[in-house]
């Protein structure tokens, strides 16, 4: 089977350059590894020129925060995973199959992407090894682990080319645009002109000025702000539930606490406090809904028109998307909220780290917008939360709380009117865990959905000034 090796090796080159700007210099390891890289990208012509000017600019590229990185990978995961329900593997074997691909593949610090974009046809070796590994040689053939190899590269760079996650490489999508635009004159025009050097240091002044994010012809890149210190990472899986926290997040968690958030051992401020970390949440929902998206997308780019299945199919993939990401949006809100929140430390004695945890996964698995199970289930019931005991409360101070039925009898010695009438969440022991991911989702979406500006009406930040009743 003849196939464009030269072709692989550039859609190879460019997953490589989004590790490079996702997870920083050191994922990849180094200028030598850019080089290889630019030079898959821009042709044979002008490799030499990159390969001079590769040590001056690799320490231009900053190094991203991990969530970004972290999110590049799942990303990847899923592709796989999607690549892999197209082939003859039995269902038993995928995972082991996915898991050796991400690991031999697209492991830290991805070396085999750099060797393989100077040498495309090491990706189909390892897709085979993969799956005879686990003694499937028949079903993987040569011909089979091209095409599986350029399905899987295609579906990356669309990923890449398209998915507002990774807007953090806005800068190397402009690199890869100002460097495609001298390849179309690169691979002719540089072997037979006298104007080689000219067009080099063209080349040099247009990678130079995109890794410095500077003015480029295509208009102004965004500018590099100070980003926190901390980065918590969070991750809700399929089913809505949150995922183990990674080891990188606990361990930010845990220097945080210490360093920023005890305010017995920290110098830094309340106001100071929220600028210390930054809350991101990956949901393997959306993950899902954008591939399905991606896919509609690529048939519609090619000419396709989609039957009633593949219209309903790209409806529901985008509403998902979009209703999942402003929920999770309100939810990153509430969490900062909750952080930031050395009053609620008191509240719900958090004296040490790990006891952070159990209110962050509240929040992360609570359904801000899908309440109807719920709103509809016998086993609880709803309470008013509001912060003026007497006299009329706006939109901004109050919120609503589920509540197990049982635990409501158990905190207040009833579940009717009376019983609960006249009671301060201050008033409710340990159950005021209870009512906190609500609490904290009604501040997040303030903030994201209304912009609620808090310095109206403070009380509103503190959950020791509401009163419970029912709803």
């Amino acid at each position: 089977m003849s196939y464009d090796w030269k072709q692989l090796g550039a859609k190879i080159a460019k997953v490589g350059l989004t590790f490079l700007a996702t997870g920083g210099v050191a994922a990849i390891g180094g200028a030598a590894p850019a080089t290889i890289l630019l030079a898959g990208l821009t042709g044979e012509a002008i490799a030499g020129g990159l390969g001079e000017i590769a040590e001056g600019i690799v320490s231009g590229i900053q190094p991203k925060e991990k969530g970004v990185y972290t999110r590049f990978q799942l990303a990847i995961k899923n592709c796989v995973a999607e690549q892999l329900k197209k082939t003859d593997c039995p269902r038993g074997k995928t995972k082991d199959i996915q898991s050796e691909i991400m690991d031999n593949l697209f492991g830290f610090p991805v070396n085999a992407i750099v060797a393989a974009t100077a040498e495309p046809q090491k990706v189909t070796s390892f897709i085979k090894n993969a799956f005879s590994n686990q003694g499937l040689e028949t079903i993987m053939s040569e011909e089979k682990a091209i095409i599986f190899v350029d399905a899987l590269f295609s579906r990356l760079v669309n990923l890449i080319d398209n998915d507002h996650e990774f807007t953090t490489t806005v800068y190397l999508k402009s690199l890869v645009s100002n460097v495609q635009l001298l390849q179309i004159t690169a691979d002719e025009t540089l072997r037979v002109s006298e104007g080689n050097d000219e067009k080099l240091n063209r080349l040099i002044d247009l990678l130079n000025d995109t890794l410095n994010h500077s003015k480029i012809d295509s208009g102004q890149l965004a500018p590099v702000l100070e980003k926190p210190k901390y980065s918590f990472i969070f991750e809700i899986g399929l089913n809505g539930q949150a995922l183990e926290f990674s080891t990188d997040t606990k361990n930010a968690i845990r220097e945080w606490f210490y360093d920023c958030a005890r305010e017995d051992l920290s110098s830094i401020t309340d106001e100071c406090l929220e600028d210390t970390f930054k809350v991101t949440i990956v949901d393997e929902r959306v993950t899902q809904a954008q591939i399905e998206i991606e896919a509609i997308d690529s048939q519609i780019n090619s000419g396709e028109i989609l039957d009633v299945f593949g219209e309903h199919r790209y409806s529901e993939s985008k509403k998902t998307a979009h209703h999942i990401n402003k929920e999770n949006d309100i939810k990153a809100a509430a969490i900062k909220f909750y952080l930031n929140d050395r009053i609620g430390f008191g509240i719900f004695n958090t004296f040490e780290h790990y006891k952070l945890t159990e209110i962050i996964v509240a929040i992360l698995e609570l359904p801000y917008f899908s309440t109807y199970e719920l709103d509809n289930n016998r086993d609880y019931i709803m309470l008013e939360v509001y912060l003026n005991f007497s006299g009329y409360n706006e939109n901004h101070e109050r919120f609503t709380a589920h509540m197990k039925r049982f635990d409501v009898n158990d905190c207040f010695g009833g579940t009717g009117i009376y019983d609960v009438y006249g009671y301060g969440v201050c008033d409710m022991g340990k159950y005021r865990k209870v009512i906190a991911p609500y609490f904290y989702q009604h501040l997040g979406n303030l903030k994201v959905t209304d912009n609620y500006d808090f310095s109206q009406n403070k009380r509103i930040l503190n959950l020791y000034n509401y009163y419970v009743g029912l709803h």
